[in-house]
């Protein structure tokens, strides 16, 4: 028994333990990413300072865009909200499934300006304007404070 217990013995254990905490610490975090729909490409972009290059729209300023069909309008919330209402013309993109499968954004002319929005007080519009900047599409904009500002400037909804 007294071998057992010896002082590099019980090193090794605290060693053990500490790896083992750490590696469910870890995973239990990489687990509240992925279930929140957080992948570690999307993560890094997030990471980058400033806009990266997508400039803010206000709704008024994107307006003549989506009646003249001049701009593509991605709408980034879940299928669910879009549903429920959106911006005339905006293709449903869910963040995640864009993420998921980049495939979905094959057929999109990469010259056309795009507005990327959703919720008024959500991030993941910068976050998603730099990953349409990183797959090749050359004029992103992000819809300042979202839907919710469209909406209060009285401007198409559908629903």
């Amino acid at each position: 028994m007294e071998k057992l217990l010896n002082a590099e013995n019980i090193r090794t254990l605290r060693r053990m333990i500490i790896i083992g905490v750490s590696t469910l610490l870890i995973a239990v975090i990489a687990n509240q990413f992925l279930t929140e729909g957080i992948r570690l490409p999307i993560l890094l972009l997030s990471l980058t300072f400033g806009k990266g290059g997508v400039e803010e729209i206000s709704a008024k300023d994107a307006a003549p865009m989506a009646e003249s069909a001049g701009a593509l309008f991605l709408d980034i919330r879940t299928a669910e909200d879009y549903d429920y209402s959106h911006i005339a013309k905006a293709a449903s993109t869910p963040f995640m499934d864009i993420v998921k499968d980049a495939s979905l954004l094959a057929d999109k002319d990469r010259n056309q300006p795009v507005i990327v929005y959703e919720g008024k007080d959500t991030k993941n519009k910068l976050v998603f304007g730099k990953y349409l900047l990183k797959k090749g599409f050359t004029k992103v904009y992000i819809l300042k404070e979202g839907i919710e500002n469209w909406e209060e400037q009285g401007l198409p909804l559908d629903y």
